[in-house]
């Protein structure tokens, strides 16, 4: 599957990205690579009715969901007082992931200290298999990442 803006590739399943489509490559270009994927317009107000609509069945987590004003694709939960009530935090991430799933979105998560850096962490390639970090795994994380995206 590619999912295509203004003629342009903006995103693409895994066996897309093997045959070599990427993001930015033209509609002719991912066609060329793969004859046999499905091609879908993106539709910015489908997007932001999932969004939406995921952060009103996360409410059942938590009472603390936003919708992150920096990038439409994220909702951002604070869950510290939830954790117990639903059994831990790797059976939460569970509980999430498996509400997205249902509304019909692919989940990606990251847990920090901070909302804006578990939304950074889920950003980025996981560490060991994981996208958490402590205050000070936080900051291992970083490394050498670029300031820039950190500070958007």
């Amino acid at each position: 599957m590619v999912v295509l803006e203004q003629e342009r590739v903006v995103s693409a399943n895994r066996l897309a990205v093997r045959e070599g489509v990427h993001a930015g490559l033209r509609r002719a270009g991912a066609q060329a690579l793969v004859p046999h994927a499905v091609q879908l317009e993106r539709d910015p107000a489908a997007e932001a009715r999932l969004m939406q609509s995921l952060a009103l069945a996360l409410l059942a987590f938590t009472p603390h969901v936003t919708l992150d004003v920096a990038d439409e694709a994220t909702v951002l939960l604070e869950v510290e007082a939830s954790l117990r009530l639903f059994g831990g935090h790797r059976a939460l991430c569970r509980a999430v992931k498996y509400c997205a799933y249902r509304l019909g979105a692919v989940p990606v998560l990251g847990a920090g200290p901070t909302a804006r850096g578990a939304a950074w962490l889920a950003s980025t390639r996981p560490v060991r298999g994981r996208r958490t970090a402590t205050p000070g795994g936080v900051r291992r994380a970083v490394g050498t990442s670029s300031c820039s995206q950190l500070v958007d």
